[in-house]
């Protein structure tokens, strides 16, 4: 064993001039007497009394941390029994034994801490603990994994933690927030899912709950076409929250810890409103809503698409849209009625479904004397109003089941009273110049609505008897009628006129008295005219007349008798036509002004022969149109104005009435009256008549002509067509934002790592996205969208580079106008500019990482002496430094804030108040000038700093007696080398020591005194033979007496495994007699050359008046302990 009474400094490092003491002496074999000569070793044999050692090694940091993979968690709100299990990862050799979490309730920000026994720890759930370890990119045998129980809402850490050997773990800084589960709903349930009609609005209301900013998932389907949505940034207007800025909890501060509020479960309401545009199914559902911590609820996953249970919990609704009814009004015959007529619905086959239909129609009596207005409800296009009363009856409005319905076509009709049909005859006699007379000639005359059907009975007389010789029924289709009857055979016969019937009263109605229509003849040719077209019918236009063409048989001129009789209310009016020189005339009747059905009969003609003869031929039948065709606006709920979008058409619904086709003109003006363009139209009937717009304006119908006519515009001919206003997106200009001019913005300049927002400000029709496009300091350009539900957002500004970020805020499109609709239409409003300055974040660490800075305790109260210590310094000066100083021999710290720190600071101050021993000095946060700070390192940008004694000297143990052959050794504290200046038996000595001991072999008896003693770096002669320094000189004096021994940890070689930052105990047992002096020594194995090392003395320690035979050392420091030197009450053993 090398001489080991070599006692050093606490924790200083092994002086290299010991080792070449030590060295010089195995080789020379010598030992050094107290008078200076040399003695061989070996001679006394000191090393039995020194026996075993106590090694300690170092295990890796023991470590703990609360959801190390960073999840969210959140519980259900209506669960009270639910238990959440947060992972705790651990990184320790040993089992934990105690825990201590503190947890802040949202409502009280009252701190409760709740502590953890082993017996507790071994009920947490490990059912999912293996699936964490295939998560974890950290791997080892020592990492292992906890499940933490959690059933309430609030803030979670974990203050502290010990394993089994009672040692504490060091935990990580990981707040966890577990607020209650995000939820949303359909808020407006039963009013949205009632059916609507195209053309209106709806609003769908969503509810939302969670912690803000919130993001929504939801999904629009119309007939199966699915439109998704994503909005984000869902917050109350002026919420603040450090979620709007961070994106991890890691980040948030404690200030934004100590006040939870922010966490709490808000509640969100977003409004959509939109028009329907669409015919069909609507569906609104919501898949997945995710809180401002990261937590999801995915329903589109979780209810695996079943609509049933989406609509159940108030996630999904329908309604269906239906299209708006087309109607018009018209009539049919109907006996049953005083008018004999009734009304109806003509309904567009496609809208029968949409029945009932309530309609509104205004009734004006004939002499205009009543008016009143009538709702009727109508099945559909078979059910009938009976008409009681004459009069016109005008078709106001219709509502079916659902929807208002389009007037589209005729919206009047005129009712009569109809006239009971009646029977006037006239009979004469047909005669012949040679025979008499051979029949008889019927001139009928009807009264009623046209055609006729009359029954006639023929009787023949034998011997005073009648006979039914033949019945047959007579039809006419106009008022008059005149047959010649002829017997074919000689004798009486009486013609009967029996029953009468026309289109109106289908029942026969008997002719009474039977005598008037009762006629005999006894059977014993003339001028003449007729229509040149026997089925003459003219359709005509209300307001033109009708030319008739006329035959005339005979010698002109002729004298042409006929009637225009009006059939509907059976008012004829005769007229006479004389010196009609030519066979054929054309009569020209007058312009109708009364639409209905009218007959023009021939009833006599005279030729020049003055012959009158009546006439019985064909009528000419001609019906005039009630109504002039028109054309108007078929307005809803009496507005004429519209909004579109830009780039869409959209179809004007026409009321057309008359028959088709038609042809319809209208002009488009702008808003200011200025005539732009005209255009014309063709339509083939009323049903679905509408012309297709789709630029903004005043369209005014100008004409309308159908198949026959040409007709007129109705007072509704005037529509306005406007743009929907197009979405658009601002700057709150509020808080920390500067307008530079008129679209760009400068944002207060933040750090480097701290995201920061700007609040928009949106008009349009939500959801909207916003296009923008990010610039970062080195040029890279990123674009992104975000989506927003309601017309308040934040746009999170990230700021991972320093430098100046630019944000450009491109387009906005919303529920109306789709990115796709304002390409389309070229709509490119002026971008909005944001610049931010992101300062970078300072950074700092020592110019010489890992030195070893050291001084003595006199050189503390003179700062010029200390050596500086440089930092490499970046960011904004000047600086504030915080230092973690770790003091090895109390195994604690303290924390040093150094202020107004600039590039010239020689941080001296780091050495103040610093103790006797190692000092590990770790750089822990900078904040620069700009406020930015930096709280993460390099591990291996620390120093130490190493404070020695002043140059002093004191006995290796402190007895007043040695033995003979013992070596006599003081304990050298400074830097070596040192000059001592001692006195033996009188004799005065000098010595020059390369280690901290003085040590010489007591091979006398005698008494030493030491008069001084120098080191090499301090410069300080402590000059012990001053009066002030008596009691010390007495006190080094060492006189001469048995061995004492010691063994270390009974006397065996012990290898202790602790984890770093506890402590191991060391025994050291003694024999001899109390007080016991002991001095030991820490060694080390280092690296000299590679693959080799060598075994170093790192730390010597001296500890006196040890009046037990045992004592025992606490320390946290690695390497061998091993005793060199005891002493009892007398003597001294050295271990060589």
């Amino acid at each position: 064993m090398i001489l080991v009474n070599l006692f050093l400094a606490s924790e200083m490092s092994f002086p290299i001039t010991s080792v070449l003491l030590a060295s010089w002496k195995k080789l020379t074999s010598k030992d050094l007497t107290v008078l200076g000569s040399s003695v061989k070793v070996g001679k006394l044999d000191t090393g039995k009394h020194f026996k075993g050692s106590h090694t300690i090694k170092i295990l890796p940091e023991n470590t703990l941390q609360l959801n190390p993979f960073q999840d969210s968690f959140c519980l259900q709100p209506d669960s009270s029994t639910y238990q959440l299990n947060v992972p705790i990862r651990l990184n320790s050799s040993s089992e934990i034994d105690f825990l201590q979490v503190k947890y802040t309730d949202f409502d009280t920000n009252t701190p409760v801490y709740m502590n953890y026994t082993k017996k507790d720890i071994k009920r947490f759930d490990s059912r999912n603990v293996n699936s964490l370890y295939e998560r974890d990119t950290i791997s080892g045998p020592n990492i292992h994994y906890l499940n933490l129980p959690i059933k309430s809402t609030g803030l979670y850490e974990i203050t502290q933690a010990a394993d089994s050997k009672k040692v504490g773990l060091r935990t990580y800084r990981s707040p966890l927030i577990v607020p209650y589960c995000p939820t949303a709903e359909i808020k407006n349930f039963d009013k949205l899912s009632a059916d609507k009609c195209l053309g209106e609005s709806y609003n769908v209301k969503f509810s939302i709950e969670g912690v803000p900013p919130l993001k929504l998932k939801y999904k629009k389907l119309i007939n199966h076409d699915v439109q998704e949505f994503n909005d984000q940034s869902l917050q109350p207007e002026f919420f603040q929250s450090p979620l709007l800025s961070y994106t991890s909890t890691k980040m948030i501060s404690r200030e934004h810890l100590s006040d939870l509020s922010w966490a709490k479960t808000q509640v969100v309401d977003v409004e959509l409103e939109n028009p329907v545009n669409h015919v069909g199914d609507y569906t609104f559902r919501i898949d997945e809503i995710v809180d401002g911590l990261g937590n999801v609820v995915n329903y589109a996953e979780y209810l695996k698409d079943n609509d049933d249970l989406f609509k159940k919990y108030g996630l999904s609704q329908s309604f269906f849209s239906h299209d708006l009814p087309k109607v018009h009004l018209d009539e049919r015959v109907n006996e049953k009625t005083a008018t004999k007529r009734s009304l109806f619905l003509a309904i567009d086959h496609s809208d029968e479904e949409s029945g009932p239909f309530e309609a509104e129609i205004k009734f004006v009596s004939e002499d205009e004397s009543k008016t009143e207005t009538i709702k009727h409800v109508f099945k559909d296009s078979n059910d009938e109003f009976k008409v009681e009363a004459p009069g016109t009856y005008t078709l106001v409005s219709v509502k079916s089941k659902f929807c208002a319905a389009l007037i589209n076509g005729r919206s009047s009709v005129s009712v009569s009273l109809p006239v009971v049909p009646q029977l006037t005859v006239v009979s004469k006699p047909v005669t012949d110049s040679c025979v008499g007379q051979v029949g008889l000639v019927f001139d009928l005359s009807f009264v009623g609505t046209p055609p006729f059907s009359l029954e006639q009975k023929v009787y023949r007389i034998q011997n005073d008897k009648r006979l039914l010789h033949s019945t047959k029924n007579i039809h006419s289709q106009g008022t008059r009628y005149r047959f010649t009857y002829e017997p074919s055979m000689e004798g009486s016969y009486e013609i009967a006129f029996t029953s009468l019937r026309d289109s109106v009263y289908s029942n026969p109605i008997t002719l009474d008295p039977s005598s008037d229509y009762t006629f005999t003849t006894s059977m014993r040719v003339k001028s003449n005219a007729e229509l040149a077209d026997p089925k003459y019918f003219k359709h005509l236009c209300l307001g033109i007349g009708a030319t008739v063409p006329v035959s005339l048989k005979g010698e002109a001129p002729f004298t042409l008798d006929y009637d225009i009789i009006e059939t509907l209310t059976n008012k004829r009016t005769p007229y006479t036509v004389k010196d009609i020189k030519s066979n054929k005339f054309d009569i020209k009747t007058p312009e109708f002004k009364i639409g209905g059905e009218y007959i023009v009969s021939l009833t006599a003609v005279e030729d020049n022969t003055g012959c009158l003869v009546n006439l019985n031929g064909a009528d000419a039948n001609i019906k005039v149109r009630r109504e002039l065709p028109s054309v108007s606006f078929g307005i809803q709920e009496k507005s004429n104005k519209l909004k579109i979008k830009e780039g869409d058409s959209l179809d004007l619904p026409l009321r057309l009435l008359g028959d088709g086709s038609f042809e319809v003109s209208y002009d488009l003006y702008d808003f200011d009256g200025n005539f732009i363009s005209s255009h014309q139209s063709n339509f083939r009937g009323t049903h679905k008549s509408s012309i297709s717009v789709s630029k903004a304006g005043v369209y005014k119908l100008k004409s309308v002509k159908d198949s026959q006519c040409s007709g007129i515009v109705g007072a509704s001919d005037v529509f306005e067509i406007s743009y929907l206003p197009k979405p658009t997106v601002s700057i709150a200009e509020q808080g920390k934002i500067t307008k530079v001019s008129s679209n760009v913005f400068e944002k207060k300049s933040v750090c480097q790592y701290q995201e920061d927002s700007i609040d928009l400000v949106l008009q349009g029709s939500p959801p909207f996205v916003v296009d923008y496009t990010i610039v970062s300091p080195d040029k890279r350009r990123v674009s992104k969208s975000l989506s927003v539900a309601t017309k308040f957002a934040s746009l999170i500004l990230p700021n991972d580079k320093g430098g100046e970020y630019k944000y450009f805020i491109t387009r906005v499109s919303d529920a109306i106008y789709s990115k796709q609709d304002l390409e389309m239409i070229h709509h490119r409003p002026d971008e909005i500019v944001v610049k931010q300055q992101a300062n970078a974040s300072p950074n700092g660490s020592f110019k010489s990482k890992r030195k070893s800075y050291r001084t003595c305790t006199t050189n503390l109260l003179e700062p010029s002496v200390l050596e500086p210590i440089g930092l490499k310094l970046e960011g904004a000066s000047p600086f504030s430094i915080t230092f973690e100083v770790f003091h090895e021999s109390s195994s604690k710290s303290e924390y040093v804030t150094l202020n107004n720190i600039d590039s010239t600071s020689d941080f001296k101050e780091l050495y103040r108040d610093l103790k006797l021993g190692n000092h590990l000095v770790t750089i822990v946060k900078i904040v620069d000038a700009d406020g930015c700070f930096r709280d993460e390192f390099a591990d291996n940008n620390y120093i130490s700093i190493s404070i020695t004694d002043t140059p002093k000297i004191h006995q290796l143990d402190s007895s007043v007696n040695y033995c003979v052959g013992d070596h006599v050794g003081y304990q050298l504290i400074g830097t070596a080398p040192f000059t001592i200046v001692y006195d033996f038996n009188g004799l005065q000595l000098k010595t020059t020591e390369q280690s901290t001991q003085f040590v010489r072999l007591a091979s006398e008896p005698g008494t030493i005194s030491i008069r001084s003693i120098e080191d090499s770096s301090s410069n300080c002669v402590v000059n012990l033979t001053l009066p002030e320094n008596f009691e010390q000189s007495e006190r080094l004096s060492i006189p001469v007496h048995p061995i004492p021994s010691v063994e270390v940890s009974q006397g065996d070689s012990i290898i202790q495994d602790i984890h770093e930052g506890d402590q191991a105990e060391i025994i050291f047992s003694f024999e001899g007699t109390p007080p016991f002096t002991l001095t030991y020594v820490r060694t080390e194995e280092v690296e000299v050359r590679r693959g080799k090392k060598k075994t170093q003395v790192v730390e010597t320690h001296k500890v006196a008046d040890i009046y037990t035979h045992e004592y025992r050392v606490l320390t946290s420091l690695q390497g061998t302990y091993e005793a060199i030197e005891v002493s009892d009450a007398y003597c001294v053993a050295r271990n060589e």
